[in-house]
């Protein structure tokens, strides 16, 4: 699930034939949460030296941060923190639903 939750490919970079595992992912609901709440509304700031930060091909300064994680792929829905939330429940209550349900029949 880490693979294809975003971490190590962006999700817009990821190959169409593994792209559906990110939706049962529960790494790309996490992480997608973490950067909205992140990069949200914030501009970041221009260095005043040499460094330049340049994401998704903007040179904007101030960047928005909006741009952070849209130029990662999420975006539309996935870019909405409670909804990233929820999705992480409602996975969280469907795996320990199925734990149990399996634990209970092992027993028997």
């Amino acid at each position: 699930f880490f693979i294809v939750g975003g971490f190590y490919i962006p999700l817009a970079n990821m190959h169409w034939g593994i792209k559906w595992m990110s939706y049962i992912s529960f790494c790309r609901y996490g992480y997608g949460a973490l950067l909205v709440n992140e990069f949200a509304d914030r501009n970041i700031p221009c260095a005043d030296d040499e460094v330049a930060i340049s994401v998704g091909g903007s040179e904007e300064c101030p960047l928005p941060g909006e741009f952070v994680y849209e130029s990662i792929g999420i975006d539309g829905v996935f870019a909405n923190y409670f909804f990233n939330i929820f999705v992480c429940a409602l996975l969280n209550l469907f795996f320990l639903g199925g734990a149990y349900t399996m634990l209970r029949r092992s027993s028997k």
